[in-house]
């Protein structure tokens, strides 16, 4: 007499599409949490801005900018940062 009355989301003509749009979502969600550290890390420099600092420094000591007593003294400074 009372059967099922409720249309869930496999009922309706649009199901297949929202079903496949939430697990669409829920995958999104966890690859970007995943990715979220080194996608910081890449765009903000508040993270690993010490290895950015001697990045520089090496490639200014390479090219001839600074000497090695210049590069000494600055990685020393850089370091204890």
């Amino acid at each position: 007499m009372f059967g099922y009355i409720g249309n869930g989301y496999g009922y309706s003509p649009f199901g297949g599409i929202i079903t496949a749009v939430i697990w669409i979502l829920i995958i999104w969600a966890v690859v970007a949490l995943i990715r979220a550290p080194r996608h910081w890390h890449m765009t903000h420099r508040r993270w690993g801005s010490e290895r950015d600092a001697l990045d520089i420094l090496k490639e200014r000591y390479v090219k001839g900018e600074i000497n090695k007593e210049e590069y000494e003294e600055k990685k020393a400074v850089l370091l204890k940062e």
